[in-house]
């Protein structure tokens, strides 16, 4: 043991019989000096048949020292400078990533679509109430004064089942929409999580009574073909509100040739922008006075098969139509662009205090002037729809029948029981 502890191979500070004790020396020496001080020592332990009371061998006990000595240099390289940026590095990109998994992974799937994050103020977007309602536009009419709202509505209906409507609404009546169209959503979305802006336009699928009156009508009375082609009828509507009737018909017989006339720009922007209402090669929207539209047809001497009314006022008691309207020298010019079997449809809105006697002294203006006029009076709403023809039906009561049934098979083929189920003609 002696010879083993004076070997010239061993270091001269130390003794070779304890050679782990050099951990605390190597401190203080360069670690490759200390390596080969190591393996001097496991040689000069080996040469004399001796092994060292563990089984870790000197070699992997060296490199895990250096290793942890490089990484002790390294620090005390870059200085505490350099090292409290780099916390402050490893920091913000923990918390970055935190913030990836909290708001992508874990958060609501909500659909937003890019063009429209600009298009209303977020005020008005969280104008919610109840979670039942969203007010997404309201433009006011510099022409008019006539302010206009554009409202997303969750509705539930008898069998519990809930879709969500478009609404138009016109200030001064609360109670009323002056358009309502139904939203389809994406695959698996609701109102409550998705952004309703981008919902699909369902023009086909009617909600208000009246527009399917005013829709069937021209029908009932043989002025447009339910089963045949009408690509040479041409139908003018005089009021485009959110564009439901129109839209509506150019879906039902894309053939027809469609001019819809609307006086008030912010009204022609708000059904572009979310009733969609577009121009196609065989309808069209022009922005201009009804009447003086009318006047100009006569004189250009066009002919339509259907001319529909449907222009309101601010009337409180009997908006529609609109007084403008209400005189026989502009209904006889409406008469003389019509076809022989041309009808002209009149949406009727009173809400009489006096028994109806407003809503008779209007239709009493249009038969003043048409020989024959029909009346279907809506069950759950409070408009009346007049369908008058420039020739006369003959005997009432029998032709009120064939009306009435005609009325019925419409209302079979185009699958709107669900709405006007009950409407008959008069």
């Amino acid at each position: 043991m002696n010879t083993f502890y004076n070997s010239p191979t061993c270091h001269p500070l130390s003794k070779c019989g304890n050679m782990y004790d050099m951990i605390d020396l190597s401190a203080k020496l360069n670690a490759q000096y200390i390596g080969l001080y190591e393996y001097s020592c496991y040689d000069a332990v080996m040469s004399q048949g001796l092994l060292p009371t563990s089984s870790y061998h000197p070699h992997e006990k060296f490199m895990a020292r250096n290793s942890a000595y490089s990484y002790v240099r390294l620090l005390y390289r870059f200085g505490p400078t350099q090292l409290l940026k780099f916390f402050l590095l490893l920091i913000i990109g923990i918390c970055f990533l935190f913030y990836l998994i909290f708001f992508i992974i874990l958060s609501d799937n909500i659909i937003i679509d890019d063009q429209y994050l600009t298009a209303v103020d977020d005020a008005v977007l969280r104008s919610r109430m109840d979670f039942r309602e969203m007010t997404i536009d309201r433009k006011c009419s510099p022409i008019t004064t006539r302010c206009y709202t554009v409202v997303d509505k969750k509705i539930q209906n008898r069998r519990g089942a809930e879709h969500v409507e478009r609404h138009l609404m016109v200030d001064g009546f609360a109670d009323q929409s002056d358009t309502v169209i139904y939203l389809i959503p994406p695959k698996d979305e609701k109102f409550d999580t998705s952004d309703t802006r981008i919902w699909t336009i369902d023009h086909l699928t009617l909600n208000s009574q009246y527009v399917a009156g005013l829709l069937i009508a021209p029908f009932v009375v043989s002025s447009l073909s339910l089963n045949g082609l009408d690509s040479h009828k041409s139908v003018l509507e005089i009021g485009l509100g959110g564009g439901s009737f129109d839209m509506a018909l150019s879906k039902l017989k894309p053939e027809i040739n469609i001019t819809a006339v609307e006086f008030d720009p912010v009204v022609v922007t708000l059904a572009k922008k979310w009733f969609g209402v577009i121009n196609t090669n065989t309808r069209h929207t022009i922005i201009t006075d009804g009447i003086d539209y009318i006047n100009k047809a006569s004189t250009r001497g066009e002919k339509y098969d259907v001319v529909v009314l449907d222009a309101c006022d601010t009337s409180p008691l009997s908006p529609c139509p609109a007084e403008s309207f209400r005189n026989q020298e502009i209904i006889q010019v409406m008469k003389s662009i019509l076809t022989d079997k041309g009808c002209v449809i009149v949406n009727i809105l009173s809400h009489d205090e006096d028994d109806g006697r407003k809503t008779e002294k209007v239709i009493e203006i249009f038969t003043d002037v048409f020989p024959s006029c029909l009346q279907m009076k809506m069950t759950d709403e409070v408009n009346i729809i007049l369908i008058c023809v420039p020739y006369s039906i003959g005997d009432p009561k029998e032709h009120m029948k064939f009306y009435d049934a005609r009325l019925k098979s419409a209302v079979k083929t185009l699958n709107w029981n669900y709405i006007l189920g009950q409407i008959t003609v008069s």
